[in-house]
């Protein structure tokens, strides 16, 4: 029986030999031989293909990678979990883990899809690590951080009637100031006197 090194990760695998049809002899007790071809390959190593990356909130898009070092003879699943200060629907959505590799091939993704939420912000980050695989072990790179960049412009301030009156037994007067839409930033503007004929 010649066994042959096929170079995957996979189970134990079993050959069984029987004998028939003897001539001059008859069938013993032991007709079958059962032979366990024992798996020598290592577990692959996976790992993420970049380990930072950029995308716009306006529908734009990041796909991470998700390589195995070598083929496999099992299914190999690999779970993430996603932290960063990016919030998840609001900021991105991403691809539900864990992400399964499938036997004989060798690589998988995780699409990283930004959202435009109409408010101007800070750019934000959702940091996708890598757990512990399932049929391969981890390689160099189990981070990856997609950074999701702000393309709203900033708000206009002002006030929200250009004139308003009142009596002058009427204090304090308050004049409203808006801004044209809502911000993800404390917003500071000032102001002062700049005319009339009131002293």
């Amino acid at each position: 029986l010649a066994v042959k090194d096929d170079g995957l990760n996979r189970d134990d695998r079993t050959v069984e030999v029987g004998l028939k049809d003897p001539q001059g002899a008859v069938l013993g007790k032991t007709a079958v031989h059962t032979y366990t071809i024992l798996n020598t390959t290592p577990e692959p190593a996976v790992t993420f293909t970049v380990a930072s990356q950029q995308v716009k909130e306006n529908g734009g898009s990041a796909t991470i990678g998700v390589e195995l070092s070598s083929l496999s003879g099992k299914d190999v699943t690999v779970p993430f979990t996603v932290s960063g200060t990016a919030k998840a629907s609001s900021n991105y959505t991403i691809t539900a883990g864990p992400v399964v590799i499938k036997a004989g091939t060798k690589s998988g993704s995780i699409l990283v899809q930004g959202v435009a939420n109409g408010v101007n912000e800070d750019d934000r980050t959702a940091v996708v690590s890598m757990g512990m695989p399932v049929h391969a072990v981890q390689g160099k790179t189990v981070t990856s951080t997609v950074t999701i960049v702000n393309t709203d412009p900033e708000p206009a301030v002002s006030f929200a009637q250009k004139e308003s009156r009142g009596e002058e037994k009427t204090s304090p007067v308050r004049f409203e100031v808006v801004l044209s839409a809502p911000s993800g930033k404390a917003v500071t503007v000032g102001y002062g006197v700049k005319g009339g004929t009131a002293v």
